[in-house]
């Protein structure tokens, strides 16, 4: 279970690019994810010099990491996994994430690692910083509204069991129908 962590100050461990997938919603822009990952990668470096790991997305053919990171100095990669057991553990270690709309930005929020959404699809993005230059500036990260934005996100939140009542997904596909 997640507990709402203290704001980290630290900005000496890495810099976590969370990867991702073309397959879904989440990322379906004409450019290629990789070219958009590559040109991230370049402007997090146009900004620090700090280690940047690259963790592939767990569920999809691993993106071309060595295209992702050419050229570019002082970047390590890590691969995730289904089970996402490992994913928690990596973003404790981060001094920020950077993401296009990882669903793993919400955690990195809660272990109290600042997030840099890159685009309007991410779940938490109006809560986010959207400003790479603000990336060495990891101690003027905006927490304010975190305790809210986590009840908010809490409270829209299904959980499984609700699933279950076919009264309840009933009244909803009524309530989609009549809006």
């Amino acid at each position: 279970s997640f507990q709402e962590k203290p704001p980290k100050n630290t900005t000496e461990e890495p810099i976590l690019f969370l990867l991702q997938t073309e397959r879904g919603w989440q990322y379906d822009n004409l450019e290629p994810y990789k070219d958009w990952a590559r040109k991230t990668l370049h402007q997090i470096r146009e900004h620090t010099n700090k280690h940047v790991i690259l963790r592939a997305h767990p569920n999809h053919a691993r993106e071309p990491l060595d295209y992702i990171s050419a050229g570019v100095e002082n970047v390590s990669y890590q691969y995730g996994e289904r089970s996402r057991q490992t994913s928690i553990d990596a973003i404790s270690k981060a001094s920020a994430v950077v993401t296009h709309s990882s669903s793993s930005a919400i955690e990195a929020y809660i272990e109290g690692v600042p997030v840099f959404a890159l685009d309007e699809r991410c779940l938490g993005y109006n809560h986010f910083s959207h400003d790479l230059s603000e990336i060495n500036h990891l101690k003027d990260y905006n927490w304010n509204d975190r305790y809210q934005n986590l009840c908010d996100w809490a409270m829209s939140t299904w959980h499984i069991e609700e699933f279950k009542n076919p009264k309840l997904i009933e009244y909803y596909l009524k309530k989609a129908k009549h809006d």
